[in-house]
């Protein structure tokens, strides 16, 4: 049986007939129409105050090819709160495209089976029409969710006075579908968005909307001519000292050039980075990434290397590389100085940047100060299999752990640079990406990695 709740949804901005040209706004726009006649489907993604995998899974599919109507695809709209509408952009395209369907996506704090206040895993249609879809994206998503107290539930959703979708569907007939996924046990946003594209897909299935073999692990950027940057977020991603990717997202975050997304084993294994120009893989653990990724992970990380893509890994991501450890990518000529020791030490070292270094990342001559904390210190594997790699900054100062030899760490190299196969690898010993930086190093090295002007 449905059970119903009230929605917190957009909210029109005002009595209708102050509905007027939109102004400025933070909200992102995509538009993909087939030449084939078909519905006009509008998903918006939200960020909430319990998450932004709707904005983020709304992202991801904004540069979904349809083989018939019209993909209208907005995210990111600034909300004052949950379901609060202050800028006019999303009524602004309602009023322009008039779609047949508007879909939300947004995350809410707990599963609805459990909490009927929450509207966590459910997949919800306020009207008739939606209902007959509703089973099919339900069976979608859970097949995904193992634990059946976890799976999704079907939800009829009461749309309240003044929201955008009963706007839309007294003005326009439009239909209001709502995708909603939970936070609840810290779930990651690369889980929560996967569920949301899965969801999506089945839904522009159901409308004969996707060219045959149209797959939910793409991830296609709505800026095609920006850096497309995958930053890894699964197992082993977040170390004892808090590197997680969030940090590494926040330092890209004002960039103009690059376009970032979250994801995991699960997506690489799939395919995931064909749509993109980079990867990322930070501090954490590196046989614990290697674990997430899987076999098939790992030989999709490799192959996307040989063919033309880049690799950045920090800290455990550059152990992740090294051609010491067969349990990793095995894609960079490097070993530990020291077999017998691993750095754990932590803190603020100096580090000074070659002739190479300043080629590649930019900078000037002269002592820096960047944060260490337990990368490798590399040293050349001697493998004839493997390109040498280049040194780009070396440590001229170093923190060791009590008991390990000192000397170790002062002129080894902290951030290496090296090609394989087609594409590039960097690996970064200190946090760059985190203050004191320099950040302009990190940046610089993704666009050497990507094969575009450093800046």
């Amino acid at each position: 049986m449905l059970s119903t709740a009230v929605f917190a949804l957009l909210c029109v901005p005002g009595p209708a007939s102050e509905l007027h040209a939109p102004r400025d706004t933070q909200a992102s726009i995509a538009v993909t129409e087939a030449n084939a006649d078909g519905p006009t489907v509008l998903v918006i993604g939200h960020t909430t105050a319990d998450g932004n995998a709707g904005a983020y899974a709304a992202r991801q599919i904004a540069g979904w090819q349809v083989s018939a109507g019209k993909l209208v695809v907005t995210w990111d709209a600034p909300l004052a709160g949950p379901g609060h509408l202050t800028e006019q952009a999303p009524w602004d395209i309602i009023r322009e495209h008039r779609p047949d369907w508007l879909v939300e996506l947004r995350d809410d704090y707990d599963y609805h089976r459990s909490i009927p206040a929450s509207t966590g895993a459910t997949v919800a249609a306020s009207d008739s029409p939606g209902e007959a879809l509703v089973q099919r994206i339900l069976d979608a998503a859970n097949t995904l969710v193992d634990d059946e107290d976890e799976q999704f539930v079907p939800m009829s959703a009461q749309l309240p006075d003044g929201s955008l979708a009963l706007e839309a569907r007294r003005r326009f007939g439009t239909h209001h579908l709502a995708l909603t996924t939970t936070v609840k046990d810290d779930i990651r946003l690369p889980i929560r968005t996967r569920l949301q594209r899965v969801m999506v897909r089945e839904f522009l299935a159901a409308l004969d909307m996707l060219p045959d073999g149209a797959s939910a692990s793409a991830i296609a950027s709505p800026a095609p001519d920006a850096i497309n940057v995958a930053i890894y977020d699964g197992k082993g991603a977040v170390s004892s000292s808090g590197h997680a990717p969030p940090w590494i997202e926040r330092s890209m975050a004002h960039l103009p050039d690059m376009t970032v997304n979250r994801i995991d084993g699960v997506d690489i294994a799939a395919g995931a980075l064909d749509g993109f120009d980079a990867v990322i893989f930070g501090g954490g653990h590196a046989k614990d990434q290697a674990k997430g990724l899987g076999d098939g992970g790992r030989d999709a990380v490799r192959e996307f290397v040989e063919a033309g893509g880049g690799y950045l890994g920090i800290c455990a991501g550059a152990f992740l590389v090294m051609e010491k450890y067969d349990w990793g990518l095995q894609i960079l000529d490097a070993r530990k100085r020291d077999p017998d020791h691993t750095y754990t030490g932590s803190g603020i070292v100096k580090a000074e940047l070659t002739e190479r270094g300043r080629e590649i990342l930019g900078g000037e001559p002269g002592l820096l100060d960047t944060k260490y904390s337990g990368g490798p210190i590399l040293w050349p594997a001697d493998d004839d299999d493997i390109p040498d790699f280049e040194p780009l900054f070396i440590f001229r100062t170093e923190r060791p752990k009590k008991g390990v030899p000192k000397g170790l760490m002062i002129g080894s190299p902290a951030i290496v640079a090296a090609p394989f196969g087609g594409g590039r690898v960097v690996a970064f010993s200190p946090h760059c990406e985190r203050h004191p930086g320099p950040q302009d190093l990190f940046w610089n090295a993704i666009r050497w990695a990507a094969k575009r002007p450093r800046r």
